[in-house]
Parts: structure tokens; sequence; C-alpha cells
């Protein structure tokens, strides 16, 4: 289960944003290849995009890879930033979070989500994980601690196997509003999904998050 304190981990951040690092990369993968051509065959474009999904999600694919907790241990781990060029990606992404749940969830989708989803070279077991925006949730748990708190319960409802819902009074809505959380609710269904996937007989085993919330530095 996560701990009272985030873990400290040799890692800047979980997702690799920086468009020119990942240019550079590409040209030196695919160099007899015209990344800037209006016209790429079908083989090699797939190749392309499997390529930029896994060049993207390297340190967290690294982070699953290397890490093992326990049968009902999820990772929380608190990073100066969740990209490597927050600008880029805007400083309100406060989470990201991963399990074998969510990801089979995501890996059924028939459309092109799914298809790099499916593309991600996930080790065939791994451990359920909460990355956090430490700066973030420090400033949240500061200003409003009930929304430090909502952010971390929709971050572990991912590793439970929860996915986005459109609806806003839904705790896992995607954009949460601070000041604007007290009437957040889970349906039956979500639930259900939870307590299957929470179950010690089952993949993954992850343990309720734990109160009061942690406290970020």
């Amino acid at each position: 289960m996560p701990s009272g304190e985030p873990a400290e981990v040799g890692l800047d951040y979980a997702i690799d944003n920086d468009e020119a690092e990942l240019r550079e990369a590409l040209a030196l993968a695919f160099p007899h290849v015209d990344l800037d051509a209006t016209a790429i065959d079908a083989a090699t474009l797939a190749d392309i995009s499997r390529f930029t999904v896994n060049h993207m999600l390297r340190p967290l694919l690294e982070f699953v890879s290397a890490w093992r907790g326990g049968p009902d241990e999820t990772a929380l781990v608190a990073l100066p930033s969740l990209t490597s060029d927050p600008a880029a990606a805007g400083r309100t992404l406060a989470g990201i979070s991963m399990s074998e749940a969510l990801l089979a969830h995501l890996r059924a989708d028939a459309g092109p989500e799914g298809d790099l989803w499916r593309d991600a070279a996930f080790p065939p077991a791994f451990s359920p994980v909460m990355f956090v925006d430490a700066a973030l949730l420090a400033s949240f748990e500061r200003d409003d601690p009930d929304f430090a708190v909502a952010v971390l319960a929709h971050e572990f409802g991912h590793t439970a196997g929860l996915w986005h819902e459109d609806d806003p009074d839904n705790l896992m809505y995607p954009n949460l509003v601070p000041g604007e959380v007290s009437h957040l609710e889970l349906t039956d269904a979500q639930l259900g999904r939870m307590a299957e996937n929470l179950t010690p007989d089952c993949a993954p085993r992850n343990a309720a998050l734990p109160a009061p919330a942690p406290t970020f530095r």
C-alpha cells in the first residue's frame, strides 16, 4: 500500500515529452526515413509509432520493470515533475498512475489509442504505481487539503483499474477543480470493479489508500 511518505527514487520524471529529443532519437532509429514526408508506408509508420510511445514512456516503463512491491503494495513516487518538459505539458498534471488492470482496459480499446498501449513494452507483470508532482501536491495540501486527498484518491482509482469518466461529479473525472470535490463519488459499477481488482486472489493486488493523506515535502 502507499506509504505515509512518497518514495524517493533516482527518477526525475515519468514521461519524456521533449519533442527535440524525440526527433533526434527518431532520426537515429530511422536514418533512411524522411520524417517530414507527407506519405510514409503503413509498416514504417507503425514502427515509428511504436518507437515513439516507448521513447516517451521509457522512464515509467523502466521503473515498473525494476520495482517489485509486495502483494498489497502500490508505489507512491513523488517527482520534481511528471514530464521532462513541464512547460510543454502545462504545469497542471498532478499525477500519472498505472496498473495491470488499467493497462488491460486501455489495451482493450479497438481504436488507435488501444494500439498505442498495445505497443507499449510493459513487462508481463508489474506492481501498481502512482507518480505525483511533489510541488503541485504540496501546494494542494497547503491551500486545499481536501483537493489533495481527492487527487490521490483519483490516482489510486487508476491503480485499481478505474479509467476516466465524463461525469464532473465522478471521482474519476479527469479535470478535478480545487474547492469543488466534496460531492465527488464513485458508481456501484466502479466500486465493484475496484473490489474485484483489489481482491487478494486477483492481480494486481493493492491496498486501500491510507488516511490521513501523506505530507509532501
